[in-house]
């Protein structure tokens, strides 16, 4: 279940981590500029992008999960708090990934507004309209939001204790094209 070097993750799933940290700051992005845009056109646009990279993340989770599954983990030599915190945020980490674009199809279901992602590919509705359901799923995300920016300030600031503090490779494993040791 490791790849070639036990040191370092399959660049399979440091190819997923990368695309996936790119597109949640995308879409938190789009969210952020899009809730404060004024009524338009554009503000509708800008929320067709954030559902759509939204629900991208979602369908990239499966298939990290499954990745991430089928090539293990690299072996670091961490100690058991280590191991259980960082298990834990990356848990919370996942959770969020699956709930955070559920509650928006929850929110775009509960107000009763067509989901196309990227204009192309109608989506169902999970829920009936329903102005109380909407009101309580926008909570629930944007509760998810903070939960998550607070859970990736926790994993960057853990991977910058580990390459700083603890001068270990944990960091440089999760790094494309570096090779542990090399610091390259």
């Amino acid at each position: 279940m490791h790849g070639a070097n036990p040191g370092r993750w399959a660049a399979s799933v440091v190819g997923f981590h990368w695309l996936m940290a790119v597109l949640i700051v995308v879409v938190m992005t789009l969210g952020w500029v899009a809730e404060e845009y004024p009524s338009s056109p554009d503000k509708v646009t800008l929320f067709v992008w954030h559902k759509s990279f939204g629900l991208t993340v979602l369908l990239l989770l499966f298939f990290r999960l499954l990745n991430r599954w089928n090539k293990g983990a690299p072996r670091h030599e961490l100690q058991g708090w280590e191991r259980v915190l960082s298990r834990t945020v990356q848990g919370a980490l996942y959770l969020c990934m699956l709930a955070m674009p559920l509650s928006g199809w929850i929110i775009n279901s509960a107000a009763d507004f067509p989901l196309n992602v990227f204009w192309l590919i109608p989506l169902p509705p999970l829920t009936g309209a329903s102005e109380s359901l909407a009101e309580l799923a926008e909570e629930v995300h944007v509760t998810i939001l903070w939960i998550m920016v607070s859970l990736l300030v926790l994993h960057i600031a853990g991977a910058l204790r580990h390459h700083f503090i603890g001068k270990n490779q944990v960091l440089r494993s999760m790094l494309p094209g570096a090779k542990p040791g090399t610091g390259q």
